[in-house]
């Protein structure tokens, strides 16, 4: 008898259009996600001749790399299944002031934990004279 149930779950999920939309959606939004890769490389080879051009990057497309980078971010959370609002065009396309204040929060928290107490250790490569002078000191007899 559990065969037969799994047998009917499986063909109630196979005929779930929610989960098939979901699919198209992916298959777009994986699309997409493969086209703003190249524009986020075309933005960065424009920004590093801005640099060397001008000594200066260029702040309009800074922050518009700041949107692609949080666009890239809502896509990969969409297609990962960690969230399930559809990034643009089904929503609003990312503000750059956004990205700074998702960095500044990111910034807080890593600045709230505390750190860890450098461990000393002993140098490697050799062992260490037990007893003696060191060799800065110079020996009198």
């Amino acid at each position: 008898m559990g065969d037969e149930n799994t047998g009917t779950g499986v063909r109630k999920h196979l005929s779930d259009k929610q989960a098939w939309l979901r699919l198209l959606y992916m298959i777009l939004f994986g699309i997409a996600f493969e086209v703003a890769k190249f524009v986020t490389f075309f933005v960065a080879a424009v920004q590093i001749l801005f640099k060397l051009f001008t000594g200066d990057v260029q702040p309009r497309l800074s922050g518009f790399g700041a949107s692609l980078a949080i666009f890239l971010r809502q896509t990969v959370d969409f297609l990962t299944f960690r969230s399930e609002v559809r990034p643009y065009p089904w929503s609003a396309w990312p503000l750059p002031e956004v990205a700074a204040a998702e960095a500044a929060a990111a910034a807080t928290v890593e600045a709230a934990t505390p750190a860890k107490p450098a461990e000393h250790r002993a140098p490697r490569g050799g062992r260490r004279k037990a007893s003696g002078p060191a060799d800065d000191e110079v020996k009198t007899e």
